[in-house]
């Protein structure tokens, strides 16, 4: 065989241009594809080595490029804490066939693993949008009560003759994060908070006992001892403006799971969203505003 003919053959084969390109895709040394150029009739013998070469340094890049099944198998179910390929194969968002065929296969090449890391990253952001807000509980009757130190009140009693319900429902609150919402006792929004920095129980509370200015409505003040009544008539009682804080204006609340990163966000749509109905005094911006 013409050494140049060749050489043209194989350039056209594996789409390179030049014998130092040619070369280093056979795995040749360039002096070898100089030395073909000059023959008019190469050996077979130089032509069965070259094959040689050249089909080692294919093996040796596809090992480069793949990984057994095995340890890939293993290592994503002690990654993922899957017991078996079903349970592997859901967390992945791949079907169980998938899974199945790569255990058929001594190797697995780079495309498949990027294939599935693709499938595996959109299963992903699909599950956390799913979880990003979960209702806790919706519209529940506040029973106000004194706290343990009955230093001040707290929405339910939390005593050891409490519910199961009622059980359930406070240590769900004691360890989630999100917003809530409070209604006065015809179902409207009164105030609507969030709980990031501690769990929704804690700060459903404080904010239960929290003043605020804005809290204010024209009420008249009566006696609290035991003394004799007097009629209105007898004794004047101008109505003044009075501040109460939210343990005497809320009738029912509200409680959501919320994914850390849209707590922010979820509470402030909910105050932006109805500014003049809640008596929330702070008008909250979005995480994005200002570049924040």
């Amino acid at each position: 065989m013409n050494g140049s003919e060749l050489i043209q053959a194989l350039e056209k084969k594996f789409q390179v241009k030049g014998p130092n390109a040619l070369a280093k895709k056979l795995g040749l040394s360039p002096q070898t594809i100089n030395n073909w150029q000059k023959h008019k009739k190469l050996p077979p013998s130089a032509i069965v080595n070259a094959w040689e070469k050249s089909h080692k340094v294919a093996e040796a890049e596809s090992k480069r490029t793949s990984i057994k099944q095995v340890q890939l198998i293993y290592a994503l179910r002690k990654k993922f804490n899957a017991k078996n390929s079903t349970e592997l194969a859901k967390k992945l968002g791949l079907t169980l066939q998938t899974i199945i065929n790569w255990q058929k296969r001594e190797d697995i090449h780079l495309s498949a693993i990027v294939n599935a890391w693709e499938k595996s990253h959109k299963t992903a952001i699909s599950e956390a949008l799913h979880n990003t807000i979960k209702p806790i509980v919706e519209f529940y009757a506040i029973n106000r009560c004194k706290s343990k130190q009955n230093a001040k009140f707290e929405l339910f009693e939390t005593n050891k003759s409490e519910t199961k319900y009622l059980t359930g429902l406070r240590e769900i609150l004691s360890k989630s994060h999100g917003v809530y919402i409070f209604y006065d006792s015809s179902g409207q929004a009164l105030y609507a908070g969030k709980a990031q920095k501690q769990p929704l129980w804690k700060e459903m509370n404080l904010a239960f006992n929290r003043d605020r200015a804005v809290q204010k409505i024209k009420l008249t003040k009566h006696p609290a001892r035991n003394q004799a009544f007097k009629m209105g008539s007898d004794q004047i009682r101008q109505p003044k403006e009075t501040q109460l804080d939210l343990s005497k204006l809320a009738y029912y609340f509200s409680a959501y799971a919320v994914g850390d990163k849209m707590i922010g966000d979820l509470e402030a749509l909910l105050v932006r969203g109805f500014a003049n109905d809640l008596l929330n005094k702070k008008m909250e911006k979005f995480a994005h505003m200002n570049g924040k």
